[in-house]
């Protein structure tokens, strides 16, 4: 994933937050709108999920190195926060993996021709 020049910052994501388009699964949530430019990923990981920060990040380290891995397969243009729900700490990488690569086919943001 590269690094795009222009800075996201809380005005972007507090507005996927608020207007963003949603789609659901039973261990995560994506919202995400359009947005000129390359496609900006941003996990959120709650003290719902699990109190201790070392799985917290655990979490997103993993999701960060799954859209990392598909980065030639996602597609520019989007703003994307990926929220998690508590049982996603019972999930293996292999199982994380499946569930990303779902929701982002779902909403059209993940090409799903080489997964």
């Amino acid at each position: 994933m590269s690094f795009p020049s222009r800075k996201i910052g809380r005005k972007e994501v507090a507005s996927v937050m608020k207007s963003g388009k949603f789609k659901g699964s039973n261990y995560l949530s994506l919202k995400f709108i359009p947005f000129i430019g390359p496609s900006h990923f941003f996990f959120v990981v709650s003290k719902k999920v699990s109190k201790l920060a070392v799985e917290r990040n655990l979490i997103k380290r993993r999701s960060r190195a799954i859209i990392n891995l598909n980065k030639d397969n996602i597609k520019s243009g989007f703003i994307c926060v990926m929220m998690f729900k508590p049982e996603v700490k019972d999930l293996s990488f292999d199982q994380l993996v499946d569930e990303i690569k779902s929701v982002l086919i779902a909403t059209g943001i993940l090409n799903n021709n080489h997964v």
